[in-house]
């Protein structure tokens, strides 16, 4: 006999669906739509199962926007920042988003604060005023 928790991701769109109406509610509609789940558990194990799945799914919906919110931070919106300029190394902060410009001078590492988006005119602004 399968386990039902496979079941119920194997049928997770309904599951999700029906599980917006609670226990039974559910699992009445899930009767009807889904016989296969019926028919490998009974409404206790379902109703046990149903609370721990949902968590699990918006767990699982959690952690695919926080990789899609990092995808959208490494792009920039006017396309992809360049690794370098003018001699400097253009790098963005995972811990905070920034984008910064990052040159050694006599063994001394400076560092430009460009803002939340890459700017050229701003960085070439910047490195203009930097005293070496």
């Amino acid at each position: 006999m399968e386990h039902a928790m496979n079941v119920l991701y194997r049928n997770r769109s309904e599951v999700l669906e029906a599980g917006k109406n609670g226990g039974r509610a559910a699992w009445e509609a899930l009767m009807v739509s889904c016989p296969e789940i019926t028919q490998t558990m009974s409404f206790n194990t379902f109703r046990i199962n149903l609370v721990g799945f949902t968590v699990l799914m918006a767990l699982v919906h959690a952690d695919q926007a926080l990789e899609q919110d990092a995808k959208v931070t490494e792009k920039d919106e006017a396309g992809e920042m360049p690794k370098s300029f003018q001699g400097w190394t253009v790098q963005r902060s995972k811990k905070d988003g920034f984008v910064r410009l990052y040159k050694s001078f006599s063994g001394k590492v400076k560092c430009l604060y460009i803002g939340k988006s890459w700017d050229e005119i701003k960085a070439s602004t910047k490195i203009s005023k930097v005293k070496v």
